[in-house]
């Protein structure tokens, strides 16, 4: 794969830590940003109303793909990952009440979520040409709030959002590729709420005349780090110019009627401002 655009760099710092971690049950302890000790069950209730979010449900056993993507997208690159509401500004890749929250649960995300589907140019990195884009899709969620004021309410979180495209890569054509495994569900008719974001996404990022979108062997390791200065990287969503923070992407396979199954890139970038 390193053929593809020569993307291969060094994750995150923290992510190999991360996915280190990925091999107790479902039900784990967990140090909140006060120092507690706190208990946390994988899956989010669901069942929050508007305006407060739910966690996202993760835990160091959801370790199928999909998992791992909404985890990777959601905390581990995520340069805003601060729980609504915390006093600390640090994020915990293997903690979910670190976490910015989803909104207020799968419906509701999935419903507020917006699409592109006429297509884009994207410019991935500073030194990089634009990258045809077939569809896109923006993706809110909720998190603190350092320096909004709010009044009398003293609410400390906002709404923020998740640029997702994708495009292909014709010039790759992929023979090893496998379909997206899970979510996890974790304990009898729950589910890893993370690994439903990472669904979401999967379905929709693919081509008009795609059927599967696939993943490919080693996707999480042409992931790039998220430390440099890939600040207000200008997308086009609904025509519309966004202004993305730390944006990166990852190789995904789909499956075509009638052609070879063909490379592709899932893009994702941060509309960031919500913790600074």
């Amino acid at each position: 794969m390193n053929e593809r655009g020569g993307v291969f760099h060094t994750r995150r710092k923290f992510l190999g830590l991360a996915i280190g971690l990925l091999t107790a049950g479902c039900a784990h302890t967990l140090n909140s940003d006060a120092g507690a000790q706190v208990m946390a069950s994988c899956p989010g209730a669901g069942n929050t109303k508007f305006p407060e979010g739910d966690q996202w449900g993760w835990a160091s056993g959801s370790n199928t793909n999909l998992d791992k993507l909404g985890q990777i997208i959601m905390a581990a690159q995520n340069p805003y990952c601060v729980l609504p509401g915390s006093t600390s500004s640090d994020c915990d890749p293997t903690k979910p009440p670190t976490w910015p929250k989803q909104l207020t649960n799968e419906t509701a995300w999935k419903v507020l979520t917006e699409f592109d589907f006429f297509g884009a140019t994207w410019a991935f990195m500073s030194n990089s040409p634009n990258t045809p884009i077939q569809r896109s899709m923006r993706i809110p969620y909720l998190i603190s709030h350092k320096k909004a004021k709010h009044g009398p309410n003293k609410l400390t979180f906002g709404r923020e959002n998740l640029l997702v495209g994708y495009g292909d890569d014709a010039s790759v054509n992929i023979t090893n590729a496998n379909p997206w495994d899970g979510p996890t569900g974790c304990s009898p008719g729950q589910v890893a709420a993370v690994g439903l974001l990472a669904e979401f996404i999967t379905l929709n990022m693919m081509g008009n005349n795609d059927t599967a979108s696939l993943y490919v062997p080693n996707w999480d390791g042409f992931i790039p780090a998220n430390t440099d200065s890939r600040k207000g990287v200008p997308w086009t969503f609904r025509q519309a110019t966004i202004l993305v923070d730390y944006p990166f992407r990852f190789p995904v396979a789909v499956d075509r009627p009638g052609s070879p199954r063909q490379g592709g890139w899932i893009y994702v970038g941060y509309e960031g401002g919500g913790a600074y």
